[in-house]
This record gives structure tokens, sequence and C-alpha cells, in this order.
């Protein structure tokens, strides 16, 4: 799975984002993953949306 900002190019759009951003998304990255390894599907998948919703916002 790709990570949020990770692109083909040479320069990262992590570094577009605010520290806070970037610890959000480590959140909901560690949320997703805990979550998942535990068998916890139905809140895996919420941190999962909300990865993907922070993917389309810090796109845009």
């Amino acid at each position: 799975m790709r990570r949020c900002g990770t692109r083909s190019s040479s320069r990262s759009s992590e570094s577009n984002k605010s520290p806070k951003e970037q610890d959000y998304i480590a959140l909901l990255w560690g949320a997703f993953e805990t979550n998942y390894t535990h068998g916890k599907y139905q809140f895996a998948f919420l941190a999962y949306h909300m990865l993907t919703m922070s993917c389309v916002y810090f796109n845009i």
C-alpha cells in the first residue's frame, strides 16, 4: 500500500506538510496497522478511510 504523499518524483510532498499534519498521518497509519494485525477490521477500515480522505485533502 502506498502511503499518503509519496510520489515517484524526487520531491516528496511530506516536506510540504506541517509537523502536526505529519503526526496525524503517523497516528492514523499506526492505528490502521495495529487494528488490522489484531483483527479489529472495523476500526482498521475507519483508520484507512481517514488516511484516504487525508491524502485527498492534502493533494488538492
